[in-house]
């Protein structure tokens, strides 16, 4: 009766540490996963940044385009039609 009550409470004691290990490992976990939030965040907040400035630049390259066309259409005047075809 002895030997089982003294396998019982190894058992006891082994699941004890195993909780504890694992209790541990589970606050590991979280730490890294509240530290991938928090560089996912930067991240998101640079990507956002660098959306605008390929937007903003898009557009200024968009507008430069169109006035650089609309000078050499001006300039070709008639001849335009040449150009088109």
């Amino acid at each position: 009766m002895e030997a089982k009550l003294a396998t019982v409470n190894a058992l006891v004691q082994a699941n004890t540490e195993a909780i504890s290990a694992l209790q541990d490992k589970d606050a590991e976990l979280l730490d890294k996963i509240a530290q991938n939030s928090t560089e996912l965040l930067a991240l998101s907040e640079k990507l956002t940044a660098l959306q605008s400035t390929v937007e903003q630049n898009l557009t200024a390259a968009k507008a430069y385009t169109d006035a650089q066309v609309a000078a050499l259409k001006a300039e070709l005047g008639a001849d335009m039609e040449l150009v088109k075809s």
